[in-house]
């Protein structure tokens, strides 16, 4: 900096702040260039004066500097533009301005209205979510050290309860599609065991509604058996009538009249003679055209017949000896040839209870197109013409059945070991009270 300078600066300054000596002249007045040449100091020339905050030259109040020269500040009550996002003029923190000049938001640790909470962090995990709402169970978020899970529904049936705890057996609360029962105890033979599974019959544990389990060794042991290698497996009683075999099957005009005649078909089945307690294996075949109308074509039908007791007999032989014989003490065939009639035989004597295994080998030439097993109630149960059946006996019952129930004398089953079960325990209905006779 020159010093020519400096001293014309001052010597500026001078001429400004010191009186102007009155010219010689008239009046003592100054000139009139003079006058029009003193300044005159105000705010908004664009000069900061004394008392002047600042001074910045124009009209606009929403700038740094406001019109009264003073710089615009959080709270007094402008809002500076591209500074504050409001500005009312006073400290309440609480009304819709901050003190600080800025808008409510969520997350600046004040509570507004419409929230419920602010804890001025994003943390989903506490008290307070992001969204400043006070976490609750089914928000969806899991709240640290409180929720065990929180999947946002209401539904109590998959793997978070409604309650935001996790879903677990024993709980009382079926987990769908995984557990099959759910109730809630830890007794383990109840409808529901501890692995949350019902009863099942033969796993060995009885449990529930189950009489009995066995596992394995459950089975069904019934007075007879009927079977067949394909897979025919049938438990039946006994016809049981008042008269003996002979009377039932009503034999004149060449041929069976028991009622169950059928053109074209053979038939088998037990019969029981309620006076004598009597057992009979009747086999029959074909339809009497006399007494029905109906025309049995010109049949021929082989059986052979193995496995019989000892002191089987010959009840009846239908047309003459010659076409149904013993061949052994324990075998016999029949060799019927007929037609327009029926033909057949029965084969008495058989032990009841009793232990056997009889067998019938069946070869059907002409004229029989079914064959089947006759039930008790006189339903047909169709059998395989090419296959052996198999008629069993058994004296006992096992210990459980397959369907987990105690064969018992009473329960309407005719089990191994009876001679009828009319399912009660009454004596002199037809079936004695111990299932081991018809009186």
């Amino acid at each position: 900096m020159s010093r020519r300078w400096l001293l014309s600066v001052l010597l500026a300054l001078s001429c400004r702040t010191q009186p102007l000596e009155l010219a010689a002249g008239e009046g003592g007045s100054l000139p009139d260039a003079a006058a029009d040449a003193a300044p005159v100091a105000a705010c908004g020339d664009g000069l900061v004066q004394p008392g002047e905050e600042c001074d910045d030259g124009n009209r606009d109040d929403l700038d740094g500097c406001r019109n009264g020269c003073v710089l615009a500040r959080c709270g007094d009550g402008v809002v500076e533009r591209d500074v504050e996002a409001c500005d009312d003029g006073n400290r309440d923190d609480l009304d819709g301005c901050r003190n600080g000049c800025g808008l409510p938001s969520c997350g600046d640790g004040l509570v507004e209205q419409g929230e419920t909470c602010d804890d001025a962090n994003r943390d989903n995990s506490d008290g307070c979510l992001s969204s400043c709402l006070l976490a609750h169970c089914g928000d969806g978020f899991l709240r640290a050290g409180v929720e065990a899970c929180d999947d946002g529904n209401s539904i109590d049936t998959d793997a978070c309860r409604s309650a935001c705890i996790k879903a677990r057996c024993g709980d009382g609360v079926v987990y769908a599609g995984v557990e099959a029962c759910d109730d809630g105890n830890s007794i383990d033979d109840d409808s529901c065991d501890n692995a949350c599974r019902p009863p099942v019959c033969g796993d060995g544990k009885r449990a529930g509604s189950e009489a009995c389990d066995l596992g394995a060794l459950n089975g069904d042991q019934p007075a007879f058996l009927i079977s067949q290698p394909s897979g025919t497996r049938i438990g039946t009683n006994p016809l049981i009538r008042p008269q003996s075999s002979q009377l039932f099957y009503n034999y004149f005009s060449a041929s069976s009249h028991t009622g169950l005649e059928q053109v074209g078909e053979s038939r088998i089945y037990l019969y029981v003679d309620s006076n004598t307690g009597r057992l009979s294996l009747v086999l029959t075949h074909g339809i009497d055209f006399d007494s029905t109308g109906l025309v049995q074509p010109p049949s021929t039908v082989e059986m052979d017949i193995g496995g019989l007791p000892a002191g089987f007999a010959i009840d009846l032989a239908d047309d003459t000896p010659g076409e149904f014989f013993a061949t052994s003490t324990s075998t016999a065939a029949g060799r019927w040839v007929f037609n327009r009639n029926s033909d057949g035989g029965v084969l008495g004597g058989l032990p009841f209870p009793g232990t056997w295994l009889i067998t019938v080998a069946a070869r059907f030439q002409q004229g029989i197109s079914t064959w089947g097993w006759v039930r008790d109630d006189l339903a047909r149960i169709p059998l395989v013409m090419s296959e052996l059946i198999t008629i069993q006996a058994f004296d006992q019952s096992l210990g459980c059945r397959k369907s987990c129930t105690i064969p018992r004398c009473g329960d309407g089953i005719l089990d191994g070991g009876e001679v009828c079960d009319d399912g009660n325990t009454v004596t002199g209905d037809g079936c004695a009270a111990d299932c081991r006779s018809l009186r």
